[in-house]
């Protein structure tokens, strides 16, 4: 189970190393939830894991650089987005007339 969990992390990282951002910010929420799955195995097994296995958490150390660029990128690109949506909001607000036509009740009562 934990070599095919190490080897799904594996590929999986190396597939988003590759195609970066264009992979899209599910991916990496994919990837994310499988290296914690993977974090809890290893943490289990610490002491009884095998050269090979070691070798392949070695790899993926390798490539965390990669990972977290490309996460800090959408990250950014996330943030940019939020600020033109507020900035459009204030925008709008500013040249909408802003209305206050309280309501007014009689009460006929005969």
């Amino acid at each position: 189970m934990l070599n095919e969990l190490l080897e799904q992390v594996l590929k999986e990282t190396q597939r988003l190393s590759e195609e970066g951002t264009y992979a899209g910010y599910e991916a990496f929420v994919t990837l994310t939830d499988l290296r914690e799955k993977m974090t809890e195995a290893v943490a289990e097994r610490k002491s009884q894991l095998t050269e090979e296995q070691k070798a392949v958490l070695r790899r993926l150390v390798e490539l965390d650089p990669v990972i977290l660029r490309h996460m800090e990128t959408l990250k950014r690109e996330a943030e940019e987005g939020l600020k033109r949506i507020r900035q459009s909001g204030k925008q709008r607000n500013a040249y909408q007339p802003q209305y206050d036509v309280g309501g007014i009740m009689f009460d006929h009562r005969k």
